[in-house]
């Protein structure tokens, strides 16, 4: 179903899955921490999947779903209208992803807490708040399709990974950068 509903299309959502391995590339690049990104690049690929499973078995209340969200302030997020629709979360599918595949943890876990790295069991909790970050740095930048309806919170992420508002900007630059140029 190549549908484009308020933003949403299997293009764009695999364009943003590339932005968001991106900007794993450069966080990890950042922090010195090399040997988590080609895992964390799996993650971050992956990290939406469940979004591709609820519109193919769901597709008229996925279609649904992009009709009700609301961009006023007071109006629910993305997140909530979504689990309000199902009765889940994508994350929450895409968990079961990984654990039907068979997917190891230090893959499928960043996934589950792509949206609340603070969730993360503690030895996974790095690598869940990196995804967490590079999630929020594409969809800040707007780059393929990104929830037009929430808010993004990425100081907590940024302390707990020891980065600064400063460090943060060339991140984005250095995602947005490297999207631009392939």
């Amino acid at each position: 179903m190549n549908t484009t509903i308020n933003g949403f299309s299997g293009e764009a959502l695999l364009t943003h899955s590339m932005a968001v391995r991106y900007c794993v590339k450069s966080i990890t690049e950042h922090l010195n921490i090399d040997d988590h990104e080609e895992i964390l690049s799996t993650s971050a690929i992956l990290h939406d999947i469940g979004i591709i499973i609820e519109n193919q078995l769901f597709h008229h209340q996925f279609m649904d779903l992009f009709n009700l969200v609301s961009p006023d302030a007071g109006a629910p997020s993305y997140l909530e209208m979504e689990k309000s629709q199902f009765g889940f979360s994508h994350f929450q599918i895409s968990t079961l992803f990984c654990e039907t595949w068979q997917i190891s943890d230090t893959v499928g876990a960043p996934l589950q807490y792509h949206h609340d790295f603070t969730a993360a069991p503690d030895h996974l909790k790095q690598s869940a708040a990196i995804l967490n970050l590079a999630d929020v740095c594409a969809l800040q930048l707007h780059i393929g399709f990104f929830y037009p309806y929430m808010q993004f919170w990425e100081k907590p992420i940024l302390d707990f990974l020891g980065l600064t508002a400063a460090n943060y900007t060339k991140i984005k630059e250095s995602c947005q950068n490297a999207v631009l140029h392939v």
